[in-house]
């Protein structure tokens, strides 16, 4: 479902970048040489919200630790699991998203299951109760499903062709199809070709580098320097061309975008300097984060944001009260500041209040708070630098941290 470029050097082994997780065909030329060859391969990623992790290893192994108890992982015990453990109802999805009270997950064939809570229709599943899921049930009416993303309330999907399809909760036009209506079946968001990638807070990302956003407008979240209360279909934001990545703040007051150049640019609130330019003032349209070049990924979590830079060193910023900048204390930063002992970093998540680091030995270390032992270290107290995760290792250094 995705495409990279292999960098060979020896006439053998290759480098890829810019892959996906999950299921990623990946086609190699050899300079020189007439023909390509092609690979297809099972990308991991770790994926989680506050309360869960989620990991897939290159084999298909799925590992789940932290708190189960909306039934997300297969278990509504309440389980606080301070340990990775293998989950074996979760064996044979490739792509995990989990949003806090239900899990998506994406099969090799494109279709897209959930399980969890239902109680707003995020299940996608055409109906609402207040029944627990605990195992995965089909999300109707989609198919060739490339990426997936979810809040609490409402749920995203990337289909093959470049269309973006929503489902859940409609208050603020998140669905992006020109009304507040909810749907508990997938509807196409309105005026969306050629997306490569999506995010939960209602942004994606076009094939030519423009980023487009719709839903909620508070603090100027949309991007193109209104303060009006809700766009009910997408709009481009501002200024911004030659992006690469996006990403949310999971309380939804910010956005960042990661441009080829390597900056990186943020707009929405900013009371805790999330938007990492050295002031606390709101910003409608994209501001550039101070002293950050060379960045190769981002990702966002409850108004802080973290950066992973080409020479694998990762930089933090915005609000710190748990640790989660992982520089050893608990203050807010409104500038990049380098998180404490990371090096040889190759990929980077956050969940609300916490962030992860996978090394190219394949360890993964996370730092920031340890609600239910989301940090899977075997205890429940916070982190302000990082720890490694117990039991998880053999990744390989070319995992993507699926955010």
């Amino acid at each position: 479902t995705g495409a990279a470029t292999i960098s060979n050097t020896n006439g053998s082994n290759g480098l890829a970048t810019g892959v996906s997780t999950g299921l990623t065909t990946i086609t190699a030329a050899l300079s020189g040489k007439s023909g390509t060859s092609t690979l297809t391969v099972v990308i991991p990623s770790i994926t989680g919200s506050n309360i869960l992790s989620i990991a897939i290893k290159s084999d298909g192994t799925v590992l789940v630790w932290g708190s189960e108890a909306y039934g997300d992982a297969g278990s509504t015990l309440n389980y606080q699991r301070r340990f990775p453990y293998q989950n074996n109802l979760l064996t044979g999805f490739l792509v995990f998203e989990n949003c806090g009270y239900t899990t998506l997950a994406i099969k090799s064939d494109g279709t897209l299951w959930a399980l969890g809570i239902n109680n707003l229709g995020m299940l996608g599943i055409g109906t609402v109760d207040t029944d627990s899921h605990t195992t995965p049930v089909q999300v109707i009416g989609i198919s060739g499903v490339t990426a997936i993303d979810c809040t609490y309330i409402t749920s995203f999907a990337l289909k093959s062709d470049g269309t973006v399809w929503a489902w859940g909760r409609n208050s603020n036009g998140q669905l992006g199809d020109g009304t507040t209506d909810d749907s508990y079946v997938p509807v196409q968001i309105s005026g969306l070709s050629g997306i490569v990638a999506i995010t939960s807070g209602a942004l994606a990302l076009k094939s030519d580098g423009s980023v487009w956003a719709w839903g909620m407008n508070y603090s100027g979240i949309i991007g193109d320097g209104s303060s009006d209360e809700s766009m009910h279909t997408p709009v481009q934001v501002s200024g911004l061309s030659g992006v690469m990545a996006i990403a949310v703040g999971s309380s939804n007051s910010f956005y960042m975008a990661l441009k080829l150049d390597g900056t990186v640019w943020a707009w929405g609130d900013n009371v805790f300097g999330q938007l990492g330019n050295g002031s606390t003032d709101i910003s409608y349209i994209p501001v550039q984060i101070s002293g950050l070049f060379g960045v190769t990924a981002i990702a966002t979590g409850d108004s802080f944001g973290l950066a992973l830079k080409s020479d694998g060193t990762v930089w933090s910023w915005g609000y710190n009260a748990y640790g989660q900048l992982g520089n050893g204390t608990t203050v807010n930063s409104s500038i990049p500041v380098q998180v404490s002992g990371l090096s040889g970093v190759t990929a980077i998540s956050c969940g609300t209040t916490f962030c992860r680091a996978l090394k190219t030995d394949g360890t993964v270390w996370v730092w920031g708070q340890n609600i239910n032992g989301t940090l899977g270290n075997g205890g429940f107290s916070n982190k302000s630098t990082p720890v490694q995760v117990l039991g998880v290792t053999g990744f390989g250094s070319y995992l993507n941290l699926y955010q």
